[in-house]
């Protein structure tokens, strides 16, 4: 991020401040701003579950989208071509609106079957 002014209010205080070089891995500043985007990425995966776009893995009444662990994301969604597609197109537009980056060598794909007759099936995709 370069060139980028920042506003906050902390306890009824307003403060602003630029950044000119830009914010790296490491500043002080960037997990805060890793959270505030995982949240909205949460947001995102949120409305579309809400608006059937994605079909989250379910069990029971406890409908599970996604978990973040550091900056790791595992998402949870049926393989059908409907979620994986919207899914795609989300992380795109997610992507796109902020700046990150997927790294597809580090990424994985898993396709596994909760039925036992089938989980001999289950695979895994890396590059």
């Amino acid at each position: 991020m370069k060139g980028i002014n920042f506003h906050c209010k902390i306890n009824d205080t307003s403060m602003s401040f630029g950044s000119s070089k830009g914010i790296r891995q490491g500043d002080l500043l960037s997990p805060y701003l890793f959270i505030i985007l995982e949240q909205l990425l949460t947001e995102m995966l949120k409305k579309a579950a809400k608006e059937k776009k994605i079909d989250c893995f379910t069990m029971g009444d406890i409908e599970l989208s996604h978990t973040l662990y550091a900056d790791d994301i595992v998402f949870f969604v049926k393989g059908n071509k409907k979620s994986c597609g919207n899914l795609m197109r989300l992380l795109n537009d997610y992507c796109y609106e902020t700046g990150q980056k997927i790294n597809l060598h580090k990424s994985k794909v898993g396709v596994f079957y909760p039925e036992k007759s089938k989980l001999k099936q289950s695979i895994w995709l890396s590059k």
